[in-house]
């Protein structure tokens, strides 16, 4: 017998609804709970680097009007290459801490062959570029400005 909160019998041509309505509400809370956990941690992946970092950057601010400096750091889409060495980007992972980690292949100037490699890029304010590559603390690159490149 099934009965309603009050404990009367619930005849046989309203059970459909009480049946819907308990399937509904154990759907319910078993995916609110999921979802609620799922959105902040989801993560946004892509193959190319965003358009807020790319451009040349430098080690130091003073870097940025010396055309041959080894400091120089140039992103695009889908590549990151430093004075001596780089990365061709094949898998971008957003941070919830507004980071990203970067996969490819590196090359190293005078090595033979690509390594697989990642790099953190963080952008701590509009101008600056916080790098992690081998050392855990990394280094904050300047963003150099087209005017001043020579």
């Amino acid at each position: 017998m099934i009965a309603d909160r009050n404990g009367r019998p619930v005849p046989p041509r309203q059970r459909g609804g009480v049946r819907l309505c308990a399937v509904a509400l154990t759907a319910t809370a078993w995916l609110l709970p999921q979802a609620a956990e799922a959105a902040p941690s989801q993560k946004r992946t892509t193959n190319i680097l965003p358009a807020s970092i790319h451009g040349l950057w430098a080690y130091e601010p003073e870097d940025c009007g010396k055309a041959d400096s080894d400091g120089h750091l140039t992103i695009e889409a889908k590549s990151v290459m430093f004075y001596a060495s780089g990365y061709d980007v094949q898998n971008v992972v957003q941070r919830s801490d507004g980071s990203w980690r970067v996969s490819g292949l590196r090359a190293e100037e005078g090595e033979v062959g690509r390594t697989r490699d990642s790099l953190t890029l963080k952008l701590v304010a509009p101008d600056q570029l916080h790098v992690v590559t081998g050392s855990p603390e990394g280094h904050t690159y300047h963003r150099c400005k087209a005017a001043t490149q020579k």
